[in-house]
């Protein structure tokens, strides 16, 4: 995991990835959830590595 993935989860207050995507699976309209997909969206379109 490197520091963005840690900080993103930290923000979250989540031990893992899995338990961030749960949450982001309960919480679909939550604006930081919200966020959070759009930034992921935005780094794959760039050709970047999703979170995943």
């Amino acid at each position: 995991m490197d520091i963005n993935q840690k900080s993103i989860l930290d923000y979250f207050n989540m031990n893992s990835q899995q338990e961030l995507i749960d949450f982001m699976k309960e919480h679909p309209n939550n604006q930081d959830v919200l966020l959070l997909k759009e930034l992921i969206a935005r780094l794959e379109n760039d050709g970047g590595d999703s979170f995943e």
